[in-house]
């Protein structure tokens, strides 16, 4: 069921209020949950742990330690891969660095409290 434009005007509201007041949240809130891992290399790196796969299969089948080996670190590297590039999916955009904050906890505890009470008293 659609929203009434009322509605609408409220949650754009609450949106906004929520971007001014804890940005970090809201971006967070606002990404998508999972990252998107297509391309070509992450076929490549299924395909390298699947082939460590076999050969630690073949490894143990053939009795050859040293070939049940290879093929752990193949299987371990290819996974490796594919979740170093499901981490960094979501970073490759340029992001603007942070302004880093000045003085302590209190002090913005008590800067977020007065903006608070300001909105408030409006």
């Amino acid at each position: 069921m659609p929203l009434s434009e009322h509605e609408q005007r409220l949650l754009d509201e609450m949106e906004k209020a929520l971007s001014a007041e804890d940005p970090r949240l809201a971006s967070t809130l606002g990404s998508p949950a999972l990252p998107r891992l297509g391309g070509r290399f992450t076929g490549i790196f299924a395909l390298l742990s699947v082939i460590g796969l076999g050969l630690i299969v073949a490894g143990v089948a053939q009795q050859i330690p040293l070939l049940g080996i290879v093929g752990f670190l193949l299987t371990l590297a290819g996974l490796y891969l594919i979740i170093n590039r499901a981490l960094t999916a979501g970073s490759r955009e340029a992001k603007p660095p942070k302004p880093r904050r000045r003085g302590s906890i209190t002090d913005r505890a008590q800067e977020r409290f007065e903006k608070r009470r300001e909105r408030y008293d409006e």
